[in-house]
């Protein structure tokens, strides 16, 4: 992506690092590239605090730099299988920047995938697990709370077509969103138990094919490239508002 003008870039650094009560608060986990980074850079354009965190260091220098962030915060290196340092962020960030409007738990991998069942890895398998699974629940521990205590804002967990769709060589990744759907369902119908007046939307979010870099290196990633699939940013920029505005619709 190019430079940012300065202009805009200082516009920018406003946007993300001016804490005030007509900011509301979106927090995002895989921010380090495909849709988390296009939707890190989509919510920020719309004028949103936004904090994130992803695994690789070097993404999240990049994206401090492309977006002029200043607070190290708000864009953070932290492997999301790793509870200590991911409750300790949420509630640094909560202490800084108040209560979130938005939890988007995106981060993801296809590890352990391209193999048949019966030759799975084991250890690749529970990582995916804790990373789409895990990661939702230490999120919802961390952060509901306080989104219920106010009684207010949306819970989207991304899942997949691969969450209602199997294919031959998925298991990690296809079971484990599978999960996340149920998991969602489970939520939903808890908030309401426990207040009929819960104004808490939570919901999956599912998107069909997308040429990210969980893709590299292969046969999909060149499907993807031969039928101009679109990539996170393109994602984002189409599904961004229409995700905020799930929040519009009765429920």
């Amino acid at each position: 992506m190019a430079e940012a003008p300065k202009e805009e870039a200082k516009k920018e650094e406003v946007k993300q690092n001016d804490k005030s009560d007509d900011k509301k608060l979106i927090i995002i986990s895989g921010i380090t590239s495909g849709i988390g980074a296009g939707m890190l850079r989509k919510f920020s354009s719309m004028g949103y605090i936004v904090a994130g965190f992803g695994r690789r260091k070097e993404n999240i220098l990049k994206l401090r730099e492309e977006l002029s962030i200043k607070d190290e915060l708000l864009i953070a290196s932290i492997d999301i299988t790793v509870e200590k340092d991911v409750t300790e962020w949420c509630s640094k960030v909560i202490d800084k920047y108040g209560t979130p409007y938005m939890v988007i738990h995106n981060a993801g991998s296809v590890i352990g995938c391209n193999k048949d069942t019966w030759e799975l890895d084991m250890k690749d398998l529970m990582t995916s697990y804790k990373i789409h699974i895990g990661g939702a629940v230490l999120l919802t521990k961390s952060l509901m709370p306080k989104m219920r205590e106010a009684n207010s804002g949306m819970w989207i967990n991304i899942s997949s077509w691969a969450g209602q769709n199997a294919y031959a060589g998925g298991t990690p990744y296809v079971s484990s969103k599978f999960a996340i759907e149920g998991l969602t369902q489970c939520l939903a119908k808890e908030l309401v138990d426990l207040n009929p007046d819960n104004q808490v939307l939570a919901c999956c979010v599912s998107p069909g094919f997308v040429n990210t870099a969980m893709l590299a290196g292969s046969f999909a990633e060149t499907c993807a490239k031969q039928q101009n699939v679109e990539n996170g940013d393109e994602w984002a920029e189409k599904t961004c508002q229409w995700i905020l505005d799930l929040n519009t619709k009765k429920r």
